[in-house]
């Protein structure tokens, strides 16, 4: 009889301890309590632009990793390219319809760890902020919000791409992606490593 009682407590005992690594769900700062800075004139590093973006309004940091999110989010293996290069959707949950940044890791694996940093992230959908600016913000609010960028890329049709450096490397670190069309910000692209 006292092992039948003891059975159900061993098997809680077992799985509380394989969902220790889970890590908790993260709550989203309010945008009035999100960190905005003044940009600097010598420019970003990732670990400082990372430390002013928000998805969600969940703080992200530099080296990002899955873990960053909290454990309401996930990825979904979406696509190899040409140079058999894997893309990841990150996805709010298993039953959530929509995709929100596209992700590539340090790593080609099949297997991604909550720990594996992540080498870029684009987000072309809503919930993102960068120092303030947000989808759908005017082009002229790029500059005013981020500082001059290194250089801007307008040979892509009906797009204008600001492109800011990591300042410690110099190897591009973030593209502001505007449309040409709407004079508005349509994507951001993070190149972590």
């Amino acid at each position: 009889m006292k092992i039948k009682m003891l059975i159900p407590l061993l098997l809680s005992v077992i799985a509380l301890s394989a969902c220790a690594d889970i890590p908790p769900v993260k709550e989203p700062v309010p945008a009035d309590q999100q960190n905005i800075v003044t940009a600097s004139e010598d420019g970003w590093t990732a670990e400082k632009l990372m430390s002013v973006t928000y998805f969600n309004g969940i703080e992200l940091c530099y080296p990002l990793t899955l873990r960053d999110f909290g454990s309401g989010y996930t990825i979904e293996y979406i696509w190899e390219d040409d140079n058999d290069i894997r893309t990841h959707y990150l996805v709010e949950d298993t039953f959530s319809l929509e995709a929100y940044p596209y992700i590539t890791f340090e790593h080609n694996d099949e297997i991604i760890s909550a720990d594996d940093e992540m080498k870029t992230m684009g987000v072309y959908h809503d919930h993102i902020s960068v120092n303030g600016l947000e989808l759908s913000a005017p082009e002229a609010d790029v500059e005013s919000v981020l500082g001059t960028p290194d250089r801007i890329d307008e040979s892509i049709k009906f797009s204008k791409v600001y492109i800011y450096c990591d300042k410690e490397t110099g190897e591009d670190l973030l593209k502001v992606v505007v449309s040409t069309n709407y004079k508005a910000v349509t994507g951001f692209v993070f190149l972590l490593k």
